[in-house]
């Protein structure tokens, strides 16, 4: 198991929160976790709930914390002008997310699906008691895109390694 907290990492540019300071990681067995509180003004006023549109978001903050967590923070690739873009969300909405302790994982993905296409799963928990109970279950498809020729490309081969060996990859 490795607990990190990285907040000078997870710094993002694309509007999603960085982690706070009480906010934990855990990468073990190949699941990364964040655990989280979700913040009172994520909550929708006429649900008493997360709008699932927010959920993305959570689901997005995770996935940023991941990419930092493996030694690739967004900004690395900013830099070389790449960008990671969504490109496919297939999200099911178990139950509502409520203010409070959360935990949001990145697991059992695929690293190449068409050669351009980095595919992982999620999981947003809500922890009620120390029990935890999936509320949202998505699978996320993003691709590498070269910000000079606007086109998708493989992903960088040190960022694949660092999917691999972080167990995050399901290849046999």
């Amino acid at each position: 198991m490795t607990d990190f907290l990285p907040p000078d990492q997870a710094t993002t540019s694309c509007g999603t929160p960085p982690l706070a300071a009480a906010d934990r990681v855990k990468l073990e067995n190949g699941i990364f976790s964040l655990f989280t509180k979700v913040p009172p003004d994520l909550i929708e006023p006429a649900y008493q709930h997360v709008h699932h549109a927010d959920t993305l978001r959570l689901l997005e903050r995770a996935r940023l914390a991941y990419m930092a967590h493996i030694g690739f923070p967004n900004e690395h690739f900013v830099a070389q002008g790449l960008f990671v873009v969504l490109s496919k969300v297939d999200v099911s909405f178990l139950r509502e997310v409520f203010a409070g302790e959360t935990e949001i994982t990145v697991q059992q993905g695929s690293c190449l699906e068409d050669g351009r296409t980095l595919v992982l799963n999620q999981t947003i928990y809500r922890v009620d008691s120390g029990r935890r109970k999936a509320a949202v279950e998505a699978r996320i498809h993003s691709i590498f895109m070269s910000g000079a020729t606007k086109r998708a490309i493989s992903p960088p081969e040190d960022f694949l390694r660092a999917v691999v060996r972080s167990g995050a990859d399901s290849r046999p």
